[in-house]
């Protein structure tokens, strides 16, 4: 004899479906617009669009809790919140003098000693640097899955970053 399902265990069964979309939706679909730290974030990324100025150095730095003027012998990474990591790269101005940059590889060639030079003895004046920037990474929490389909080995990471220049792409 085949069972048949009653009304009740119809509308359960679709109470208990409705409540694992609902459970599910969040966890990977949410807009980013709907999350408090991305706002965090955003706002983070947009200092680094203001003029280059002393204003924007200071408030830059003030995440550091340094100012103009203050030795540069403090650690440039730190975790803003659970969620927001920063970090901080300045350019000091000497590393740009009397150089002829023709191509992009030279350029970044520069900036890469321009940011791993220990510079311990410099103090951060605005006359003395090419510029600031505050590198922000948020960890968004989703979680993404690889496959290989050839030996249908499933992996996931639970870390997927966006940084400030995915974030206008």
């Amino acid at each position: 004899m085949k069972k048949t399902l009653t009304p009740k265990e119809i509308i359960l069964s679709l109470i208990v479906l409705f409540g694992i979309y609902l459970i599910g939706i969040p966890l990977y679909y949410t807009p980013y617009e709907l999350q408090p730290s991305y706002w965090e974030f955003r706002k983070l990324c947009e200092l680094n669009m203001l003029p280059n100025n002393e204003e924007k150095y200071n408030k830059i730095l003030s995440y550091f809790d340094k100012k103009l003027g203050d030795r540069d012998d403090f650690p440039h990474t730190k975790e803003y919140s659970r969620r927001i990591k920063l970090r901080l790269l300045i350019y000091h101005d000497e590393y740009y003098k009397g150089q002829n940059i023709t191509s992009f590889a030279e350029q970044l060639k520069i900036n890469n000693k321009a940011m791993t030079t220990p510079k311990e003895k410099y103090k951060l004046d605005f006359d003395k640097l090419e510029s600031i920037m505050l590198w922000a990474e948020w960890d968004t929490r989703r979680i993404n899955l690889y496959g290989n389909e050839g030996s249908m080995k499933i992996t996931w990471d639970f870390k997927n970053p966006v940084s400030c220049g995915n974030l206008y792409r």
